[in-house]
């Protein structure tokens, strides 16, 4: 018995290790996947935005895409013609890219001679960067176009533009105000006063006759007691 239980003790300890080492390489597989993958047709292309796919209005961001074909041979720059786009998103149909930076091949981690580009956000907010590619050699690969969404933040380089005070028209004429009709003011004060005075000798009147009223009818209760 007390085999068993010191192999069940064991199994319940293996278990919990296993969980602690697998737990955090599941947590590390959407970093590892941090690359976004897009795919068109034959070819799928990882994109990557520097820095660290965060990229900042007025400071320079560099965008790479690794291109490979199926079967995973890559597609460098010197077999296709590449042109990258920029535009403003949500893209609608119509629009002309903002931007259509210079393409230049680009040797990255185990990537040679892949497209790449840098330039430089305008400004805040959601944009949609498109590579679209046609081959060197006719029949080498279908043409096709990719999209990447990227969100960009607030850059350092970037500040709010002061707000301008509004200047104060010279020609407007300036209206003096119109001076106070003391006669009238004097008049309104004593039609107030009087409606006081009115005021007061009504209550004291009230209050008189309440008080005889009460003086009256209290001697003729105690004689009926």
């Amino acid at each position: 018995m007390g085999t068993g239980k010191s192999k069940m003790k064991h199994r319940k300890v293996s278990i919990g290790l296993g969980f602690g080492v697998m737990m955090p390489t599941l947590w590390m597989m959407p970093i590892v996947w941090a690359h976004n993958v897009e795919i068109a047709g034959e070819v799928a292309g990882t994109w990557h935005v520097e820095p660290n796919h965060r990229p900042k209005a007025g400071e320079p961001a560099q965008v790479w895409v690794a291109l490979t074909r199926q079967g995973g041979a890559l597609l460098p720059l010197e077999q296709a013609n590449c042109q990258f786009s920029v535009y403003n998103a949500p893209r609608q149909s119509g629009d002309r890219p903002i931007l259509q930076p210079v393409v230049a091949p680009l040797s990255v981690e185990q990537y040679q001679g892949i497209p790449s580009t840098s330039f430089t956000f305008p400004s805040t907010g959601l944009y949609e960067l498109t590579l679209a590619c046609n081959p060197k050699t006719a029949g080498d690969f279908s043409p096709f176009e990719m999209a990447y969404a990227v969100t960009v933040a607030t850059g350092s380089s970037i500040s709010p533009s002061p707000v301008a005070a509004s200047p104060i028209p010279t020609d407007t004429p300036i209206v003096s105000p119109t001076p106070l009709d003391t006669a009238k003011l004097d008049t309104a004060k004593s039609t107030d006063a009087t409606e006081n005075n009115l005021l007061l000798v009504w209550i004291g009147a009230v209050a008189v006759l309440l008080t005889l009223g009460f003086l009256w009818a209290v001697p003729r209760l105690f004689k009926k007691s």
